[in-house]
């Protein structure tokens, strides 16, 4: 998981860029809103993948305290000022967001700094995992035989292409990040669908290649679209 952080003081921006970052499994957000008092603190005993920053930091240009750090993560500026966009991109930076933000830029910009991330990483994709099933017991899944994934009071059902359904009692959230989240995507508190199985998409529903169709929760709608339009 990635994680991240914002470094703002306007309360607006936080707001719009905790709502989509947070809705997006493959990304885990610091707790703390850092500032111009805690950078230091926050920075010396934590490690940061992509760091969401507005350049003005108290009498700081963020700038010259990212180049003070042992590591380079991976940047979004957020600026009211177009003046900063030059020394952005200078530094590398992922993406550039002119105040005021608004959500499809903020999604914009965690696709592109998850691209960034997972070309740096290199990391291969596994192709399945073990699921326990009882005592002692474990049964392995094939990433692409899952259609989805959705819960059912205590338990969760893994619905297979070709298989009859595994049952097993866990909790969805415990689950997801096992999910490979380039072809995994929650869209509903209780569901979470294989990307490759979506034969169509009319409003809020979604229809499986398997007959099956999925409602898409209000707040996972705009993440979605943002993966379709990616």
């Amino acid at each position: 998981m990635i994680k991240c952080a914002i470094v703002e003081d306007a309360e607006k921006e936080i707001k719009v860029l905790k709502n989509t970052i947070q809705g997006d499994n493959r990304f885990s957000l610091y707790t703390r809103i850092i500032n111009a008092e805690n950078w230091s603190e926050v920075m010396s005993d934590n490690r940061f993948d992509l760091l969401f920053v507005d350049v003005e930091l108290g009498k700081h240009n963020v700038f010259e305290l990212l180049k003070m750090l042992a590591y380079k993560p991976v940047v979004v500026v957020i600026s009211n000022y177009p003046k900063y966009a030059m020394q952005a991109f200078e530094y590398d930076v992922v993406h550039y967001i002119q105040k005021p933000i608004k959500a499809e830029h903020a999604l914009t910009a965690i696709e592109r700094a998850y691209k960034r991330i997972a070309l740096k990483e290199h990391k291969p994709i596994p192709d399945s995992f073990f699921l326990q099933t009882g005592r002692n017991k474990y049964q392995q899944l094939l990433f692409n035989d899952i259609t989805h994934v959705n819960a059912e009071g205590e338990y969760i059902k893994f619905n297979l292409a070709e298989e009859k359904p595994v049952m097993v009692y866990q909790r969805l959230k415990h689950i997801i990040p096992e999910l490979p989240s380039s072809i995994f995507l929650q869209v509903h508190r209780s569901v979470v669908v294989n990307t490759k199985f979506i034969k169509s998409i009319d409003g809020s529903n979604i229809t499986l290649t398997s007959g099956d169709e999925v409602t898409i929760g209000a707040s996972y709608k705009k993440q979605l679209i943002s993966l379709i339009n990616r």
